[in-house]
């Protein structure tokens, strides 16, 4: 009986830990948002046709992480990094290319990554997202 209440426990602490990294992008509001409760802490973007990479992290330890990302106007207390080689660009900086395919990973905790496809206008502007199921 024992046994079997700590096999119930282990199994339930499991459960609770390993939420899934899922997420979606809202078009009209340009933003990235988690399907889960979970905030969006570390977030890979790489162009699908040239070598442009994007690394966004949240620093704060003082305030809660987002569920949403909103790409027009990235938080301050987000960092990103340009480039494999991860040169820190202010946030105002971050702009995404004309008429480009790219993959955003979120890559978060013990759950695998979860990824989505977006491609942009002639202006940079997100105007295609892949769908999220829990849209």
């Amino acid at each position: 009986m024992i046994r079997t209440k700590i096999y119930l426990v282990f199994i339930f602490i499991l459960f609770i830990g390993c939420t899934n990294n899922e997420i979606y992008f809202d078009c009209d509001t340009q933003s990235l948002i988690s399907c889960t409760n979970k905030g969006i802490r570390n977030v890979y973007i790489s162009s699908e046709s040239s070598s442009e990479t994007y690394f966004i992290e949240w620093k704060s330890t003082e305030i809660d992480v987002p569920t949403n990302l909103d790409f027009r106007n990235i938080q301050k207390e987000y960092s990103i990094y340009k480039g494999w080689n991860e040169i820190l660009i202010l946030n105002k900086e971050f702009k995404l290319s004309p008429l480009t395919s790219y993959k955003i990973e979120r890559v978060q905790g013990d759950a695998s990554s979860y990824n989505i496809m977006i491609s942009t206008n002639e202006k940079g502007k997100i105007v295609k997202s892949s769908k999220a199921l829990c849209k």
